[in-house]
């Protein structure tokens, strides 16, 4: 085998999984397809990536940025204008939580 080809080389291969149980093909027969496409996808986001590369900075790009709004003031929440809660709706204490769990 001094000088085989592709030919010889594809000859095998077939020869091989031909021996394997139907199974076994198939899985070896996806796994080739999925390496190929996995190697053309990576070769096309390559090219991809190469080809924006060249072409420039896109114009939104090359626009200045916009200020963004000043942070909103700190609020004291025990100030007289702080809206307090409902004195008619107090807060909820654990032990009324818990017996309303129990109820239902």
């Amino acid at each position: 085998m001094d000088k085989a080809g592709w030919t010889d080389v594809w000859h095998m291969i077939v020869a091989i999984v031909a021996r394997q149980p139907p199974f076994l093909a198939i899985l070896m027969v996806l796994g080739a397809v999925f390496v190929a496409v996995m190697a053309l996808e990576g070769l096309r986001t390559s090219l991809l990536a190469i080809r924006r590369a060249h072409r420039g900075a896109p114009s939104a790009m090359a626009e200045k940025p916009v200020a963004l709004a000043a942070p909103a003031p700190a609020v004291n929440r025990r100030s007289p204008d702080f809206p307090q809660p409902a004195a008619d709706h107090p807060a909820p204490s654990d032990a009324g939580i818990r017996r309303r769990c129990r109820a239902a």
